[in-house]
């Protein structure tokens, strides 16, 4: 109820003109991972039922648990969006709770090998389709989101840029906004590329089987890939 209050007296961060910003839920455990995932479908599903929606010019934003849940976004479901803009959201589990939270995650081994789809270094090949901004902390070196700061950027269009994450607290800098908004208006005003010459694609599962114009219908092993504990 207290979301749902604030939504109604808080329009957000990002009001973009001409444009419809649908706030997911967060579910706390999961930052919208898992179950999480079924929330944002279901809700842009209506979404669409009720407004003509242009379908290359979505955008997935996010902060704090919101930008892991658009760097899960982001990185499973790549070829929908025109963008990922995450804002100090974590990529990797284990990093967050071992920085944050001084837990050490201990899995077991198929723990370790069914939770990999969820790893989103593993699955850095998707941001090739989809141009992708971070804002990190600089008072807090990218630990959690250290993955997203250097493997990511192998994209070429993904920011490292260090007007994208100013010297501030646990929030968006006004000057980072105004970065990001130029940037993300900018190639929302592209659109999205639907049917690119070239796709890169990485899946463990075909609960992600999908790029753009390609469709996995079959994996010789399911879970395996590089680095992987499969017994």
């Amino acid at each position: 109820m207290n979301f749902l209050s604030d939504r109604q007296r808080n329009p957000g961060e990002f009001t973009p003109p001409d444009t419809i910003v649908l706030h997911l839920y967060g579910r706390y455990c999961n930052a919208n991972k898992l179950a999480g995932e079924v929330d944002l479908f279901e809700a842009l599903d209506a979404v669409k039922r009720q407004y003509q929606i242009d379908a290359n010019r979505i955008v997935i934003r996010g902060f704090s648990m919101g930008g892991a849940a658009a760097w899960h976004f982001g990185a499973h479901y790549a070829g929908l969006w025109a963008a990922t803009a995450p804002g100090a959201g974590f990529s990797e589990t284990a990093d967050f709770l071992k920085v944050f939270q001084n837990e050490k995650v201990q899995p077991t081994w198929w723990e370790k090998e069914t939770l990999a789809s969820l790893r989103r270094d593993r699955l850095r090949h998707q941001l090739f389709q989809l141009p992708a901004g971070g804002l990190q902390r600089r008072d807090r070196p990218a630990k959690a989101g250290r993955r997203h700061d250097g493997r990511g950027s192998r994209s070429g269009r993904d920011h490292d840029d260090p007007r994208h994450r100013p010297q501030t607290a646990h929030r968006y800098h006004p000057d980072a906004k105004v970065t990001i908004n130029q940037m993300i208006d900018a190639i929302v005003a592209k659109g999205r590329d639907a049917y690119p010459r070239k796709v890169r694609f990485t899946t463990w599962t075909l609960a992600y089987n999908q790029m753009k114009w390609v469709t996995v219908d079959a994996l010789g092993k399911h879970w395996s890939g590089p680095g992987s504990t499969r017994r």
